[in-house]
């Protein structure tokens, strides 16, 4: 009885430590995998930026006087927020062969129902006119496709007596049919963003409608989906779309009133990466007067900046790279740019 006693002890000593061993190692397993995670997370294994283009050339904001500011950081943490150390930079598309340029552009205006032969305006610029149903005409830079559709709806004293306006999205269709007449390949805007105004017309010009029954035309801004799901587009005048379209209510005498065109293909499959300059630097470069604002308050003498992102300058004008900026956002719809590319003469460089 006594070996049996002792065999029956040391069989539950083993039961014991052994399952007190195995929940050890569980929880080891456990702890371990965790902290190797932790590691990853705060030490990310960034590749290095290709820098493939080369160096690449500062981003061409429009020209604008430098206003002096006084700007006052008031972020909802108080300070600037973290952003990635680099960032893609994407290739835009060359612009029309030369000998293929105005034959592409004669076939554009007629999709858009200008079918009569242009007048040659400059090397780089036709247009196309047609007095019916009203007077209209279609400018184009026959190089990198631009247009600038208008119609001479104040020429009919009776125009806006008929009023039909579309709904919203009824305008929004609209607006990417113009886009679908003059290519094929505008994925990124005809699936992007639309922001939807009502205008009130007055000596064949446009304000703002206090209201919708006030309104006579609808315009419709159409903006790039963004990059990675994260990146917005943003243009050099806040909400003017890269694609703008005014519409009317008045289908018969005129529907399209104005089309403002200024798309340039980007190609998604040609990314490179580049550094990108820390966010602080790119904050003292805005209180030193650089950058480009695009929205203030004329009467502004102080700006207070609620937020900062990181988005990619649409410009209106050719450039051969979609390249990053730092967003400064404030009140009164302040909105200003700092390229974001590190050192953007000499981009070769990771230091």
């Amino acid at each position: 009885m006594t070996a049996l006693r002792r065999a029956a002890e040391v069989s539950q000593l083993v039961i014991k430590w052994g399952g007190i061993a195995i929940v050890a190692l569980m929880v080891g397993r456990l702890v371990i995998g965790g902290l190797i995670d932790w590691y990853k997370t705060t030490h990310p294994n960034i590749p290095e930026p290709t820098i493939g283009f080369g160096i690449l050339p500062p981003i061409e904001f429009p020209e604008q006087e430098t206003k002096q500011l006084v700007y006052t950081l008031e972020t909802k943490t108080g300070g600037l927020p973290t952003f990635p150390t680099q960032a893609d930079v994407l290739l835009m598309e060359a612009s029309r062969p030369n000998l293929l340029a105005l034959e592409r552009s004669q076939a554009d205006a007629e999709s858009l129902g200008f079918k009569v032969e242009p007048e040659k305006i400059s090397d780089t610029t036709y247009r196309w006119r047609l007095t019916s149903p009203m007077p209209m005409t279609l400018t184009t830079s026959i190089y990198d496709g631009r247009f600038i559709w208008k119609t001479d709806w104040a020429s009919n004293p009776n125009f806006l007596t008929v009023k039909s306006l579309p709904s919203e999205s009824q305008a929004i269709r609209d607006a990417r049919e113009i886009v679908n007449k003059v290519t094929d390949q505008m994925t990124d805007i005809t699936g992007g963003t639309a922001e939807v105004t009502y205008l009130k017309g007055t000596g064949g010009s446009f304000s703002a409608a206090s209201a919708l029954v006030d309104a006579d035309f609808v315009q419709v801004d159409l903006f790039r989906s963004a990059y990675g799901e994260q990146f917005e587009f943003v243009t050099p005048q806040t909400g003017h779309g890269i694609v703008r379209v005014i519409i009317s209510g008045n289908t018969k005498a005129g529907k399209i009133i104005q089309a403002i065109y200024n798309y340039f293909p980007i190609n998604y499959t040609a990314v490179e990466t580049y550094p990108l300059k820390p966010v602080s630097q790119a904050w003292e470069e805005l209180l030193q007067g650089s950058g480009y604002i695009a929205s203030i308050d004329s009467t502004a003498t102080e700006v207070v900046v609620r937020s900062v992102t990181l988005g990619y300058f649409d410009s209106f004008e050719p450039q051969s790279y979609m390249q990053p900026v730092y967003v400064f956002s404030g009140d009164d719809g302040f909105v200003a740019y700092i390229q974001a590319v590190k050192d953007p003469k000499v981009s070769t460089t990771t230091e």
